[in-house]
């Protein structure tokens, strides 16, 4: 619906364009294109609030370029609706109008060819394949682009406007600044989604960015804070011309209040980039100042207030995903002396049994059971605090992170999250024996029935997770050491042993005979 609603200013834009009404159709559009606005961002928070819930990747926004694709239009929209407010006030930005307006429903088509093409398939976990939809994708694409391309040039002397400049401290001059950053921070994020198809215009090879996330975030976070900032004084400004010394004054209260809360979330947190701090103060501002705009100002006036309240949601939304974004700890670290592979990274995987506890972060887990529930199989884990007065365990919580079984497309796994005021502990399996046979043959393979080898000095052996070496064999065992009888024979086998991490280990079993009997001792295992 979202996508779909950004049509409604396009199709007005171009039929003011065809019929010559240049003008006349910014009042109709305005309303619908703040509809595309509550909708198409409606969309996109459901989606970060269902892939925080159901994915995989322990957050709410993985700059995927399928997400980019929603995001970018959105962005877009509402920097052609600022414009349009400022042409309904003062006649001016009418080209920008068009230009942005047309945009928005052109970056719709976009997406829609980036996500239907196959283009992205290598590069997006959720883009689809070609369907041989691909021709007719770019042709409809190319002729609605080139149709807007083809007004603005045929209508240019219509739509410009009076030049003379805004004034610095006219409210207008800012909502057009406030406008060009949205614009920026869709036109970088729209570049470097769309490198799989400048590669393929150009015959190109640049490779996406290693790290989407922190490549995305080190552009995007910057705009935000000035994007908040301009939020957080932007209503203070009047239309044509401004007092500056009453405005800042207004301003006081609520700049230092955001001074007050920053640094007490900061102390909280402890961001470590400024980057991170900056968007933590000009977002809390921009709550507190639309805030006490709306309290003493509009005096509470709710007909008058949607620009106010619009600005808090926006704070607020920026608010929740720095602090969820910035403090994300894994705590799922494996400290056993097992490397797990390099599709399960030690740092961020732990290898749990049934019946095991086994430490993460500030708690122990166990693997109580699993159930299966239809396609899905859950498993119950169980977290643990120590008490160290009993030393016993006191159970916090459960969590039942589940496997969906599928197959045709594969057994997709999705998480189980335990939500505090200040922070959540999300779990999901990455690996697990669907089939308890095999899970039982699996657990049972430690206890195989022993092997026979016969070995010269030097020979190796192999086990289901080491390698053995025969080194030599010492006569002279100390049987003080053993409390072995003087008349005991004894010989001890000095064997290393390289486990599955390449770490080595010595073994020096004994074998003691002592009259008719005989009986081996593991005497020791040294690093």
């Amino acid at each position: 619906m979202g996508f779909a609603a950004t049509a409604i200013p396009f199709a007005y834009a171009v039929g003011g364009m065809l019929t010559g009404r240049v003008r006349e159709w910014v009042k109709p559009a305005l309303p619908w294109s703040l509809f595309g606005i509550l909708i198409l961002g409606t969309g996109v928070l459901m989606g970060g609030a269902w892939a925080y819930e159901s994915l995989s990747f322990g957050g709410f926004w993985a700059w995927d370029p399928v997400e980019n694709a929603s995001l970018v239009p959105w962005l877009v929209l509402v920097g052609a609706t600022h414009v349009m407010i400022i042409f309904n006030k003062n006649g001016t930005s009418l080209h920008s109008s068009y230009i942005l307006c047309t945009l928005s429903f052109i970056l719709v088509l976009y997406s829609t060819f980036l996500t239907r093409s196959g283009i992205l398939g290598d590069t997006s976990v959720h883009a689809f394949t070609d369907l041989g939809m691909k021709g007719q994708l770019l042709i409809y694409m190319v002729f609605f682009f080139a149709l807007a391309v083809f007004l603005s040039i045929k209508n240019r002397k219509l739509l410009s406007t009076r030049t003379e400049e805004d004034p610095v401290s006219s409210r207008e001059f800012w909502m057009f600044m406030g406008m060009l950053i949205l614009v920026i921070s869709a036109i970088q994020i729209s570049i470097t989604t769309s490198i799989p198809v400048i590669n393929k215009l150009f015959n190109l090879k640049m490779a996406p960015p290693a790290d989407a996330i922190d490549f995305y975030n080190s552009w995007q976070i910057p705009l935000a804070a000035v994007i908040a900032l301009l939020m957080s004084v932007g209503l203070y400004f009047k239309w044509k011309q401004t007092d500056l010394k009453s405005m800042a004054k207004k301003l006081l209260l609520s700049f230092i209040a955001s001074l007050v809360i920053t640094f007490g979330v900061h102390y909280y947190f402890q961001f470590d980039r400024i980057q991170l701090v900056l968007l933590l103060f000009t977002s809390t501002w921009a709550f507190t100042a639309n805030l006490d705009y709306f309290i003493r100002v509009l005096k509470g006036n709710i007909s008058k207030s949607g620009a106010s309240i619009a600005h808090m949601g926006i704070a607020f939304i920026l608010l929740g995903s720095l602090i969820a974004n910035s403090e994300k700890t894994v705590i799922s670290q494996n400290r056993l002396n097992v490397d797990l592979g390099k599709d399960f990274p030690n740092n961020e995987n732990i290898l749990l049994y049934k019946g095991d506890t086994l430490p993460m972060g500030e708690y122990y887990v166990t693997y109580k059971e699993k159930v299966k529930e239809g396609i899905h199989i859950r498993y119950e884990v169980e977290y643990l605090k120590a008490d160290h007065t009993n030393g016993q365990f006191q159970k916090q919580f459960s969590l039942f992170p589940f496997v969906q079984l599928n197959d045709r497309m594969g057994n997709v796994s999705e998480p189980s999250t335990q939500h505090f005021l200040d922070r959540d502990i999300y779990t999901h399996v990455t690996y697990a024996e669907l089939d308890d046979k095999e899970e039982e043959k699996k657990q049972n393979e430690g206890y195989k029935p022993g092997k026979k080898y016969q070995l010269s000095i030097g020979d190796t052996i192999t086990t289901s997770n080491s390698l053995v070496v025969l080194q030599s064999l010492n006569k002279d065992v100390d049987k003080a050491l053993l409390m072995l009888q003087e008349t005991d024979l004894a010989v001890a086998a000095n064997i290393l042993v390289m486990d599955v991490n390449k770490k080595m280990h010595q073994a020096n079993p004994v074998f003691i005979l002592r009259g008719a009997k005989l009986s081996i001792d593991l005497l020791k295992l040294q690093n």
